[in-house]
C-alpha cells in the first residue's frame, strides 16, 4: 500500500519495509493465509524484506510500548507492527543484528551482534 523512507547508520543492501493490508496464517497450516478484514481493530501492519543478500543480517523493531505511539497495538519480535490506519506518526527504530558462531568452553555458541540502527518514518 504505501512504501516508508529509512536512514540509517548501516549499509543496506536490499532492505525495503512498507505498509500493508495486514494478514495472518492459518491456526494449522502456514499454506492458509488470512487477510485481517475491515472489523478488525488493527487491519493493516508495517513489514519490511526479512534479511538482506546475507543470510546472517537480521532486522528487528525495537518495541515502542511505554512511548507515546497512537495506533500501535503490539510489536511482533522481527515482523510487523500492527495499526490501525496505514499511517505512522512517529518515527519507528529497528536494529540491525548480525549472526555469527564462536567457540566457548570448545562448544559452538551462537552471538547476536548489533551492528546498527535503522530510523523508519513517512514520506
Amino acid at each position: 500500500m504505501k512504501d516508508l523512507k529509512t536512514i540509517s547508520n548501516v549499509k543496506l543492501d536490499s532492505f525495503n519495509i512498507f505498509i500493508e493490508k495486514g494478514y495472518k496464517y492459518g491456526f494449522f497450516s502456514s499454506n492458509q493465509t488470512n487477510l485481517l478484514t475491515e472489523k478488525v481493530k488493527y487491519p493493516y501492519q508495517i513489514s519490511h524484506t526479512d534479511r538482506t543478500n546475507n543470510s546472517k543480517t537480521s532486522y528487528s523493531f525495537i518495541n515502542p510500548r511505554g512511548r507515546n505511539y497512537d495506533g500501535i497495538d503490539s510489536v511482533g519480535y522481527h515482523k510487523e507492527i500492527y495499526l490501525k490506519e496505514p499511517k505512522i506518526k512517529d518515527t519507528l527504530k529497528m536494529s540491525v543484528r548480525k549472526f555469527r558462531m564462536i567457540k566457548e568452553n570448545g562448544k559452538d555458541k551462537a552471538i547476536w551482534d548489533s551492528i546498527g540502527y535503522i530510523k523508519v518514518f513517512e514520506k
